[in-house]
């Protein structure tokens, strides 16, 4: 029998369709597979710092917020950024909310949660300098975090999933990205590129190439998805 990396080898093993291990792993799939250059195209899609998505199917298929729930932070962030030649990052708000989590933590763990915050810190100020740099375009941001000469790459975009055929914000699913589109926002970009994959081409990708765990209960999850879809 042969396993996904993705799911969880005892509910795999068990021959059994479950709803939240099959979205999980499908989310993990379709990122990995958008990375690579499976699946997806770059598409200039609409971003809006305030708008909350609660469209059932949106929420039904993970859509989290991130952004609306991120950008005062990551906004005042910069604002401190620019305002202060002397910017210390465990001043701001983005420090204490992400802080949090790490208190209760010994002096190692204290220590190495602050080094994974001023990484976070500083790789949005560096989104925020590309950003500027490039007038509001990504690709090759990541080679600039990270300091190699790769150049334009699909990791350098947004990702998410398009659920139907009007551009409107509550038909996608914003998969992954929410820092770089606080940053865009903040710098007053109204849409972004971004790597969208439609429900139909994660379907059709499932068909073609039988990806272990998911091709066995696609037709169950995707039944699942049309039902809900004619509910709502």
């Amino acid at each position: 029998m042969h396993y996904s990396q993705y799911v969880d080898l005892f509910v795999q093993n068990s021959n059994c369709f479950s709803y939240d291990h099959y979205l999980q792993g499908l989310r993990k799939l379709i990122r990995a597979n958008v990375l690579n250059g499976s699946l997806g195209e770059v598409r200039q899609v609409s971003i809006d710092s305030k708008y909350i998505n609660e469209c059932p199917m949106s929420l039904f298929l993970g859509e989290t917020n991130r952004m609306p729930a991120r950008y005062g932070l990551i906004h005042d962030l910069l604002r401190d950024y620019e305002a202060d030649k002397n910017f210390n990052f465990k001043k701001t708000g983005y420090f204490e909310k992400l802080f949090q989590p790490y208190q209760s933590k010994n002096i190692i763990g204290r220590y190495r949660g602050r080094q994974e915050i001023k990484r976070k810190t500083y790789r949005v100020i560096k989104i925020y300098k590309w950003l500027q740099h490039t007038g509001g375009d990504f690709g090759g941001v990541s080679c600039f975090i990270s300091g190699n000469n790769e150049g334009v790459q699909n990791a350098d975009y947004p990702i998410c999933i398009k659920l139907g055929q009007t551009d409107h914000l509550d038909n996608y699913v914003q998969l992954d990205g929410s820092h770089r589109r606080c940053v865009a926002a903040y710098l007053g970009y109204t849409q972004i590129s971004s790597l969208v994959v439609s429900l139909d081409a994660i379907e059709s990708f499932i068909e073609a190439t039988k990806p272990a765990y998911f091709e066995a209960h696609s037709e169950t999850f995707f039944n699942l998805i049309s039902k809900i879809r004619a509910i709502v």
